[in-house]
């Protein structure tokens, strides 16, 4: 079982200031920063990121942003050389532990401000653990990301385990019994062909990140491959499995509801789906018994209280849900007060849960409504699949023919309870379980 909401991760550009007035200077809230104004304030020297985070004001603390810059780029900056106004954000945004090593490189006659005037927030982080981030040790940068370090927090890629998922799954293809016209039958050729060639990827396809590093790539919009992260589930479910709780969150508003299920032995000249109750549904998966013919619900509704992962609650990526309130609040700046058909557009694509049985797959596909996505798995464990950075060729021919088409560079990795994995959009990704749960 997954929860899969949704989170965008919009692109903006910074208005310049008109031709020959004198660019006023005002905090940016933007972090990928496109134009500047005409008359920079600091010399060329400076990276423009890190000139973005010492404008920045998010929800996330821009010291901690700042502190995983300097850990990841580099001390070799020329901070000497900045304008008065952005060293004087540096020396306020910049960690205690890390003013000792930096100070040389300031002005004797700027110095850093006291304790009494550095602002600083307080994170989960800074509770549990002050050593900084340290930069992943990588023995070569073209072997797979199994080979990272793994820090406290971030899921360990185990390549033999994934490697014997893949094969099982291999197996389990080769003999499975669906007929050869259903829906099950041909996404299983096509699964089957992609994983024969797909490979784990390397250290700059996927990356494997903690919480705080998950949150500067995220803000910063510098995720440029699929993210996995572990230990950002919200959900707390006690000593019963979290599927039973699932069901039992439903049964207020009654499991006589429909629901569309996904049924690989269905015809293919027929819809892939037919409704069930969720009564229906809840007795087969309670029952845990394999199958050949697995369920897969897509678009189940989600009982339980909307939670974000931590790394995706800052101010970029919290823009779809700011744009909604505006748009349901108008010109008042009381609470919500809007009729259930406008609530339903927002949530529907926001933010539901995946059901599955184990052994069902999901052919390759691009996620709906252009947003960026995040898949959370509550229980069991998921064989996510990509097509890595595809050219704008490979992506033309694969949208011309996705139910075959098997060129491009296939990656995976194998999501355990626990695990989240997050991706932007346009991402083509397929999904492939084994039998047992």
């Amino acid at each position: 079982m997954e929860l899969r909401p949704r989170t965008n991760r919009p692109s903006y550009r910074e208005t310049q200031a008109s031709k020959g007035a004198k660019p006023a200077h005002r905090p940016t809230p933007l972090l990928d920063i496109a134009a500047r104004q005409e008359e920079p304030c600091c010399p060329s020297s400076i990276p423009q990121k890190l000139l973005a985070i010492l404008e920045s004001d998010t929800v996330y603390s821009s010291g901690h942003m700042l502190r995983t810059y300097m850990e990841f780029e580099g001390t070799d900056v020329p901070y000497k050389s900045m304008c008065h106004l952005h060293l004087q954000k540096f020396a306020e945004k910049i960690p205690k532990r890390d003013a000792s090593r930096l100070s040389p490189k300031v002005d004797e006659g700027r110095p850093m401000p006291g304790p009494a005037n550095r602002r600083r927030r307080v994170s989960l982080s800074d509770i549990t653990d002050c050593t900084p981030l340290k930069k992943p040790r990588i023995t070569d940068p073209t072997s797979p990301a199994g080979h990272m370090t793994a820090q406290e927090g971030s899921p360990k890629h185990d390549r033999i385990r994934d490697e014997a998922y893949r094969q099982q799954v291999l197996r389990e293809l080769e003999y499975a019994t669906l007929d050869t016209d259903s829906h099950g039958a041909q996404t299983n050729d096509l699964i089957r062909k992609i994983l024969l060639k797909s490979k784990q990827p390397t250290t700059d396809e996927a990356h494997f990140c903690t919480e705080d590093e998950a949150s500067v790539k995220a803000e910063l919009g510098s995720v440029d491959g699929p993210m996995f992260t572990r230990g950002q589930r919200r959900s707390r479910w006690g000593e019963r499995r979290p599927i039973s709780q699932l069901f039992r969150s439903m049964e207020d508003l009654g499991l006589d509801r429909t629901v569309s299920v996904q049924v690989p032995s269905r015809n293919n000249q027929i819809e892939s789906f037919e409704a069930k109750t969720l009564r229906e549904v809840q007795a087969r998966f309670l029952k845990e018994q394999p199958t050949d013919d697995p369920w897969n619900l897509l678009d189940l509704q989600n009982p339980l209280p909307p939670k974000l992962p931590a790394f995706l609650e800052g101010e970029n990526c919290q823009l779809l849900l700011r744009i909604r309130d505006a748009v349901l609040m108008g010109q008042s700046a009381e609470r919500h007060v809007a009729v259930a058909e406008d609530w339903c557009v927002w949530r529907n694509v926001t933010e539901w849960a995946l059901l599955s049985e184990g052994g069902h797959n999901t052919a390759p596909h691009i996620d709906s409504h252009g947003y960026s996505t995040w898949i959370e798995v509550q229980e069991g464990q998921i064989g996510f699949g990509w097509m890595s950075r595809p050219t704008p060729g490979e992506r033309d021919t694969w949208m011309a023919d996705p139910h075959s088409y098997t060129g491009g560079r296939w990656r995976y990795v194998i999501l355990q309870q626990g695990d989240t994995v997050f991706f932007t959009s346009g991402t083509i990704h397929f999904v492939f379980r084994i039998r047992e749960r």
